[in-house]
Order: structure tokens, then C-alpha cells, then sequence
């Protein structure tokens, strides 16, 4: 880009920038603007603040001869404001009882917490030896296939109570159904570990 066509592009950025300017004086600034008014350039806006009638709000047990009690816009606000903030909530003395108790003590219907005993890490003579870690594999393999052949017993007896429950109490046969699929799942998956 040679010297002239950068004094060019100068010229006529500061021509328009100035015919710009002189457009904004011609239409914002009247002459018979009043002599009062804001500047342009100040960075306040002045607004304008409107005067609300005051609110004549009557009490229902009004002595004789005792004026309106006058409640302004200001306050019949603030008053409201204040009722959504702090709305009367209802009370229930044996759910918060409840409440207090369960944070206390515990919830009775939670489950228990139990902890995991942390699994042995091998030592680095089993790390060395291919076969003793294979064995060490398999012997947690089979640690996890007996943890699960326990818990599947104990759910397929507690769902082999409950469907005799249900069949005495008539329950629909749709949910003894699907209650029985459940509990043949868990027998074959405990047959199938027994086969391995």
C-alpha cells in the first residue's frame, strides 16, 4: 500500500467521521430547546418520577368518629412483597416430629451402610509369577461368583415368599407373573454358576 492511498483512506475516514458529527448536532440539538434540559454528552438521565394517589384502606372494626386509616402506593408494595417472601406455610406437628427424628437417628427404611473390606493386593512375587497371579484371579473370580450365588438365594426365597403372599392376599395374576420371572431369572443364573 503506497503512501497516497494511506493519506486517501485518512481523508476520507476523517470527512465522514466530521460530516457524521455535524449530522448529530443538526438533528438532536434544536435552538428552541429548553434552557434546563440535559446535556447530551452528561452521562445522567434524569426520570421522571410519578406521584401515586395514596390508598384509603378501611379496618374492619372502625370506632366512631375515627378517620381512614391512608396507606400509601409505597407501603401496600412493601406489604406485599413482604407476604410473598414470607408466605404462612401449614404446620404439621408429626411430619416435622418425623423430620427432627429421621436427621437424629437415621431413616429406619434406609438400607445399612456396610464396608467393603479392601481387596489384597498381590504381592510382587505373584506380580513375577504368571501362574500364581492367574491363580490369585481366579480365586477373586470365584469370590464374586459365591457373593452372588448367596445374595440371588436370598432374593429368590424372599420373592418365593411374596408371591405366596400374594397369591393369599389376590394379587392380580399379571404382577405374581412377572414376580415369578424374576425369581426363575435369578434360579438359573444361580444353576448356571453351579455348573461352571
Amino acid at each position: 500500500m503506497n503512501r497516497k492511498s494511506w493519506r486517501r483512506g485518512w481523508i476520507l475516514s476523517a470527512f465522514s467521521c466530521a460530516v457524521c458529527m455535524a449530522m448529530g448536532l443538526f438533528f438532536f440539538i434544536s435552538p428552541d430547546a429548553p434552557k434546563d434540559s440535559v446535556p447530551l454528552s452528561s452521562s445522567l438521565v434524569a426520570v421522571p418520577t410519578a406521584e401515586f394517589p395514596p390508598i384509603h384502606v378501611a379496618t374492619t372494626a372502625e370506632p366512631a368518629g375515627s378517620s381512614k386509616q391512608t396507606v400509601t402506593q409505597e407501603d401496600a408494595l412493601l406489604q406485599l412483597d413482604e407476604e410473598e417472601a414470607y408466605p404462612e406455610l401449614p404446620t404439621d406437628i408429626e411430619a416435622l416430629a418425623s423430620l427432627s427424628a429421621s436427621i437424629e437417628k437415621g431413616d429406619r427404611r434406609a438400607p445399612p451402610i456396610t464396608r467393603r473390606t479392601p481387596e489384597k493386593t498381590p504381592d510382587a512375587e505373584t506380580l513375577a509369577d504368571h501362574e500364581a497371579y492367574a491363580r490369585m484371579e481366579a480365586q477373586q473370580h470365584q469370590r464374586v461368583l459365591n457373593n452372588f450365588r448367596s445374595a440371588a438365594r436370598d432374593k429368590a426365597d424372599e420373592l418365593e415368599r411374596l408371591i405366596a403372599e400374594g397369591r393369599a392376599r389376590g394379587v392380580s395374576p399379571e404382577l405374581l407373573q412377572e414376580a415369578e420371572a424374576k425369581r426363575d431369572a435369578l434360579l438359573d443364573a444361580i444353576h448356571m454358576i453351579n455348573q461352571e
